[in-house]
């Protein structure tokens, strides 16, 4: 029987015998590294095994795909569930791949795994993916433009590397193969062993065995999509982040011509159009963007609108209340107020409270805290806007 439920990592989980200094200091966004046996024990003890993984890919809200081919062949192809036995039965028993996507977020005991990245900012991590494949199977080779930990949780897979490589991929819709790959590195990772991957680097892995992987993925939000949030952030203002002016405007030479005055008045007002930290606007919409990033899913207000009284009874009965999965909290300290950002809700809140709230676990641990009636209020607002969730019945 196992010694745990594996959701209690061990503490060599995930650097192995790598301190998280250096780690950060001679790997992240540096180079790729091997950690052995980081969770020796980790077959024994998998919280989620292949067919718990494949019960969660019959639910319609599950993000699930399944990739079957082999880069040999190039007969790459691409389902999206929910799939039921006999899907997996069609394919086979090799050359295929299950994948699964926040697979934290349909079993939040298993955010506790998250706690053991605490040397990284808790916004740059994602989500926790779910891979099972049948002997042979994989994705081909890629790049992701993210970091990635790549942990090995049962049978045997072969990874190479590459960080020069030819960019063009596989014309297909639905998967981003590279066209043609050349190994720089490999390893074959066994149970308990993690890969860490810098973004950019081609990867490679074809199970040897039947497997199962967890890959711990992180943010990057590219400068695009910050600024496409951005302008919409200023478009919710009522002057809408101010508007281009020209007091300077001189009699112009030709009225079809765009002149370099007007180029130099439209480069020096973008510039300034970037928040600054004097008040706290940068803060603020970072707070808003990151706390909503391509998140799947968002918080819905419960059926019946809960009120103090129900509340405070609540308490008084130590009724669990719960994260929603599907939401992210962070929380800043600017100047000596406290603000706790919420999937796109901003509050002021008591600096312990929000430490607490921002944990990667799924009950908020109540009885560490003193609970004071603005505490009490922030939690009413978070419950009847769906960021928290209790059963009352």
């Amino acid at each position: 029987m196992p010694t745990n439920n594996g959701l209690a990592p061990p503490s060599s989980f995930p650097l192995g015998e790598l301190s998280s200094a250096e780690f950060l200091r001679d790997y992240w966004q540096k180079k790729p590294v091997v950690l052995r046996q980081v969770w020796p024990e980790i077959e024994h003890q998998l919280p989620i095994d292949a067919d718990e993984l494949a019960g969660l890919a019959t639910e319609a809200s599950a993000d699930s795909r399944l990739i079957s081919g082999s880069f040999e062949q190039q007969d790459w192809q691409v389902r999206y569930g929910p799939f039921q036995s006999d899907d997996y039965i069609a394919l086979g028993e090799e050359n295929w791949t299950l994948l699964i996507q926040d697979v934290e977020k349909h079993y939040p005991p298993l955010k506790s795994w998250l706690r053991s990245f605490n040397f990284l900012p808790g916004w740059r991590l994602d989500d926790i993916m779910l891979s099972f494949a049948a002997s042979g199977g994989s994705v081909g080779p890629h790049t992701d433009q993210y970091d990635v930990f790549l942990f090995q949780a049962s049978g045997t897979r072969h990874w190479q590397i590459a960080e020069q490589y030819n960019p063009p991929l596989l014309e297909h819709e639905e998967i981003k193969v590279l066209k043609n790959f050349t190994a720089e590195q490999e390893w074959e990772l066994n149970p308990g062993d993690l890969l860490y991957l810098p973004p950019g680097v081609a990867h490679f892995g074809v199970a040897t065995e039947n497997c199962l992987s967890y890959s711990i993925g992180l943010r990057t939000p590219s400068r695009a999509e910050m600024l496409a949030d951005l302008a919409e952030w200023y478009s919710r203002k009522e002057d809408q982040g101010g508007r281009y002016a020209d007091p300077d405007l001189v009699l112009a030479t030709d009225s079809g011509e765009i002149d370099s005055p007007s180029i130099s008045r439209m480069e020096k007002f973008l510039q300034t159009s970037i928040p600054t930290t004097e008040g706290a606007t940068l803060q603020h919409w970072f707070g808003d963007f990151i706390t909503r990033y391509r998140l799947s899913g968002s918080p819905a207000a419960p059926d019946k609108t809960i009120n103090q009284t129900d509340l405070t009874q609540a308490l008084s009965d130590k009724r669990p209340i719960y994260r929603n999965p599907w939401c992210r909290f962070f929380w800043q300290k600017i100047n000596d107020t406290t603000f706790l950002y919420a999937t796109g809700t901003t509050l002021t809140c008591d600096s312990n409270f929000a430490h607490l709230l921002c944990l990667p676990e799924d009950e908020l641990k109540l009885d560490q805290l003193k609970i004071t009636p603005t505490i009490v209020a922030v939690i009413l607002n978070l419950l009847n806007s769906g960021h928290l969730l209790i059963d009352l019945d």
